[in-house]
C-alpha cells in the first residue's frame, strides 16, 4: 500500500525534537564540560597572579564539577532544545509548504498478519465448549 506524507503537524515534530535534543544536548554538555573540567590543570600552569582567581574556578575540583554541571545544563542543554525546536519547526513548516506545491514524500506500508493465539472459553467467562 503506498500512502503519500502530505503535512507533518508541527506541534508533534517539536514534542519530539524537543525530547531528543533535550537527551542529546545534556549528554553532549557533561561530555563537553568534563573536557572543560580536565584543561583546567593546563590552564592552571599557566596562570599567573592576575587571572589566579579566574583559574582556579577550572582548577580546584569543586568550581570544575560546579562548571561541568553548568556547561552540561545550561549551555548545551538549553541551547541545543531552543535551537533544535526552532530549526525543527522551520523545517516542518518548510516542509509543508513545498509539499503543497510538489506532493508529499510517498511511502510504501506493509500490512502484517500476526497469529494470536485463541483464549480459552473459561478465560473468557463462558461455558466450557
Amino acid at each position: 500500500m503506498e500512502f503519500e506524507i502530505k503535512k507533518i503537524n508541527t506541534w508533534s515534530a517539536v514534542k519530539v525534537s524537543f525530547v531528543v535534543y533535550g537527551v542529546l544536548g545534556f549528554i553532549m554538555g557533561i561530555f563537553y564540560g568534563l573536557f572543560i573540567f580536565s584543561l583546567g590543570n593546563l590552564l592552571g600552569s599557566f596562570a599567573n597572579e592576575e587571572i589566579a582567581p579566574f583559574t582556579e574556578m577550572f582548577t580546584s575540583f569543586v568550581g570544575g564539577f560546579f562548571f561541568t554541571i553548568i556547561m552540561g545544563f545550561f549551555l548545551a542543554f538549553i541551547m541545543a532544545v531552543v535551537y533544535g525546536v526552532i530549526v525543527t519547526a522551520i523545517i516542518v513548516w518548510l516542509y509543508n509548504l513545498f509539499s503543497k506545491w510538489t506532493g508529499g514524500i510517498k511511502v510504501n506500508l506493509e500490512k502484517t498478519v500476526t497469529m494470536v493465539p485463541a483464549s480459552s472459553s473459561s478465560e473468557l467467562g463462558g461455558a466450557p465448549v
